[in-house]
């Protein structure tokens, strides 16, 4: 997979604790970009920003901020930058829950929030125990994300596979000849359905009236 920085990144090279440069690579689906996550938790982050529709755009790894901490220069590179659908910016910090645990980790990122509010943005700290999504929860998003990277067509035309009423996976795919057909109607949303539950035959679906564009 082709790595193309996008514009707002910070250039710094990212180093896990087993010394690779990164330990998963993930394209969103909003921005096109390739991303670099240094931990597992930064990747499922990352699919949950592309579900989210409050999230506009998100970014890895973008530009940090240069700050005073103990009387001493210090910088802070966040995890993500978040375009939210309100108009406002979060920088997103992604961190093992035992360490948030370590006092010295809490008073840092409480002095980073501090300075990041002040200068008129949005700061989260969010770990795995945050996750809105289990593992079957994640899984369906990484693959409805793939569908959507994927499929070619336009928001009219996915619209006249959508069903009269409340159906089935099974029903519609009999009904438009194609589960990859589907699956897109499902991951542009046009379809309501339980994320959290596995996709099979039997998964009930219902038209999403607020994404019908007219």
């Amino acid at each position: 997979m082709a790595i193309k920085l996008h514009p707002k990144h910070s250039g710094r090279k990212i180093v896990t604790r087993s010394k690779t440069t990164y330990k998963s690579l993930s394209k969103s689906s909003k921005t096109g970009y390739v991303q670099q996550h240094e931990s597992r938790v930064q990747h499922k982050w990352s699919l949950v920003f592309d579900w989210d529709d409050e999230v506009l755009k998100h970014y890895e790894e973008p530009e940090g901020f240069e700050f005073e901490y103990e009387g001493e220069p210090s910088a802070y590179f966040p995890d993500f930058m978040l375009y939210m659908k309100n108009g406002e910016i979060d920088y997103i910090e992604i961190k093992p829950k035992r360490q948030l645990m370590k006092p010295l980790v809490q008073e840092r990122l409480k002095v980073i929030g501090d300075y990041i509010q002040c200068l008129g943005f949005g700061f989260r700290v969010l770990t795995e125990q945050d996750l809105p999504f289990g593992q079957i929860g994640l899984s369906n998003l990484r693959r409805l994300k793939w569908i959507k990277l994927d499929h070619k067509k336009t928001k009219v035309e996915l619209q006249k596979y959508l069903p009269c009423g409340d159906t089935t996976f099974a029903n519609l795919t009999e009904e438009v000849g194609s589960q990859k057909l589907v699956m897109a109607l499902m991951a542009e949303k046009y379809l309501n359905f339980d994320i959290s539950a596995p996709i099979c035959n039997t998964t009930v679906l219902t038209v999403n009236k607020e994404k019908i564009y007219v």
